[in-house]
């Protein structure tokens, strides 16, 4: 921690898929690695409730009416923003230039503006999305429930 508060690399490595036609290759984010007797970055996020009990809730309420809504929507964790001062906490090391040697010269420092998919409070705010986007449509439509995954 320094003046500019808490600051966390996200440990990362390459995925090699050679079979798949569109995507070979794909970077991984590892927030739940630890560095000897440090805490991870899933750690010390807040992980949410529990909602697996809501699962009766929701396969109760398809057998009462016969019908429901169900909305999956695309992408939520790229659309949550992280406030300006918690990306210091979300910072990944990258070299500019793989053939070269490590230097400061050759490694950039990028930060998350997104909640990044791989930290456990991903879930939770993906699940507070869904809640908040039924509440508008209740709002709007009078749609009684919506199922989101």
């Amino acid at each position: 921690m320094n003046d500019q508060g808490i600051i966390y690399f996200i440990p990362h490595h390459e995925v090699v898929m050679p079979q798949k036609i569109t995507i070979k290759l794909r970077t991984a984010f590892d927030a739940s690695a630890k560095s000897g007797n440090d805490r991870s970055l899933s750690d010390v996020h807040y992980r949410g409730p529990i909602i697996l009990s809501e699962l009766i809730g929701i396969a109760l309420w398809f057998r009462m009416l016969g019908a429901a809504t169900i909305c999956n929507i695309e992408k939520t964790f790229l659309r949550l923003e992280l406030k300006e001062e918690d990306r210091n906490g979300t910072c990944v090391l990258w070299a500019c230039n793989f053939t070269s040697p490590i230097s400061t010269q050759n490694i950039i420092i990028y930060r998350f503006s997104r909640v990044p998919f791989e930290v456990v409070s991903h879930h939770f705010c993906s699940w507070q999305c869904c809640i908040k986007a039924n509440r508008r449509l209740n709002d709007k439509a009078g749609i009684m429930e919506l199922v989101s995954g």
